[in-house]
């Protein structure tokens, strides 16, 4: 049983990023093409925590991109590509 438990704190572990600074779409794209990934979707924005969930449109894969604030240009169910 704690060993899943474990293996679901490390699967949510993976796709957070922390960034230094603003995240903002161009940081995002960066990050996006690091994990060569063409289009994401913002899923949710959290002004709390300065973090951005992003999921993946061709795939499952989602990411959150945690930094010092989040950019007054991003909105939720804005469309990122490269």
């Amino acid at each position: 049983m704690l060993g899943w438990i474990l293996l679901g704190l490390a699967t949510v572990a993976v796709g957070v990023i922390v960034i230094s600074g603003t995240v903002t779409k161009m940081r995002i794209r960066e990050q996006m093409q690091n994990k060569n990934l063409k289009e994401m979707l913002v899923t949710e924005i959290d002004s709390c925590t300065n973090t951005v969930k992003l999921s993946d449109l061709y795939s499952d894969q989602t990411m959150e991109i945690r930094g010092d604030d989040v950019s007054d240009d991003l909105d939720e169910y804005d469309i990122i590509r490269i």
